[in-house]
């Protein structure tokens, strides 16, 4: 006899050496006998039709389920998905929260992730007035990475920080909001944001910049070197990025003229050498007007000027030997 019968819609991600590597549409039909749970996954064909991949008894010993959000985490020697089979490794079946999906009528709700798409947790949320200025609502995720504001009527936009200890500093970083655009109070939103090392930030409501750091590198008047667009440099990190993740070394060419820049580098603890292209030789670097000139040069991001939360940069000095 069924006691209890529910469906799920949700999205099965497949991934990859840690990278989401496919999506897939399903839909996850369970229900209650005398005897267990069991749950039933099935994904929707390009023709339309459904197809069973999994059936599975809720808390099977060598299984892992949650029935209260159907988030699923199973392992199968099998590559492909065929009727009958558990899921492959490595997959895990991800079902929205409808709180986090569905827009409720004078509340603002929304997920925040690290930029693995992890939940993150005791992220800042302001929600700001665009008609008055200083005027916002502010919050906090909880330990799921979720939010849930009330509104007052009004036109709203959504943006969040997270705050993260790194080489001896508090780096106050933006986070990214997954959809743009002014929403109204009474209606209500759903706004999802994200941290991500990299890209433009929007420029709705007055943004501008980039996640990443700036890179500026003076020549030394006293030297006479001023071409430092001619400058190659190349930053290696010397451990892990400000989000725990590894970097890679990075080899860029300065745009800007006098003052040489390269945009957009993930905010890291880095080992900087330089070259001048033209002749190929090495540069000695300094922190601007700081210490002496050496062959390369270790150090992280700093805030962009006193005060600032949200931007960094570098700021260095370069001539030849």
């Amino acid at each position: 006899m069924i006691r209890d019968f529910k469906e799920f819609t949700g999205v099965l991600f497949s991934f990859k050496e840690n990278k989401l590597a496919d999506a897939l549409p399903v839909i996850s039909r369970c229900f209650s006998d005398s005897r267990s749970r069991v749950c039933t996954i099935f994904t929707r064909s390009r023709s339309g039709h459904f197809r069973k991949i999994d059936q599975a008894t809720l808390g099977h010993a060598h299984k892992k389920y949650n029935y209260q959000t159907m988030k699923t985490l199973v392992s199968c020697s099998s590559l492909y998905w065929q009727p009958g089979c558990l899921l492959p490794a490595r997959l895990i079946l991800r079902l929205p929260d409808p709180t986090t999906t569905t827009p409720q009528k004078g509340i603002v709700t929304g997920r925040v992730l690290d930029t693995e798409g992890k939940p993150l947790a005791n992220a800042e949320i302001v929600v700001n007035n665009t008609q008055f200025y200083n005027h916002n609502i502010l919050g906090r995720t909880d330990a799921n990475g979720n939010y849930k504001l009330q509104l007052t009527p009004g036109s709203w936009y959504v943006r969040g920080t997270v705050k993260v200890s790194y080489d001896n500093q508090t780096y106050t970083i933006d986070l990214h909001p997954e959809t743009e655009g002014a929403f109204a109070g009474t209606e209500g939103a759903v706004r999802n944001l994200q941290w991500k090392l990299t890209g433009a930030k929007p420029t709705e409501f007055g943004g501008s910049g980039y996640y990443g750091g700036l890179v500026e590198v003076y020549g030394d008047m006293v030297g006479g070197f001023f071409d430092t667009e001619a400058v190659e440099l190349t930053l290696e990190p010397t451990g892990p990025l400000v989000d725990g993740s590894t970097g890679k070394t990075l080899v860029r060419k300065l745009v800007g003229g006098i003052i040489g820049q390269t945009l957009d580098v993930p905010l890291g603890r880095y080992r900087i050498t330089a070259r001048y292209l033209p002749t190929g030789q090495a540069l000695v670097l300094r922190m601007r007007n700081k210490g002496s000139y050496q062959s390369s040069l270790t150090n992280s991001f700093e805030p962009a000027y006193a005060g600032a939360t949200g931007s960094y940069k570098l700021t260095l000095e370069g001539r030849l030997p």
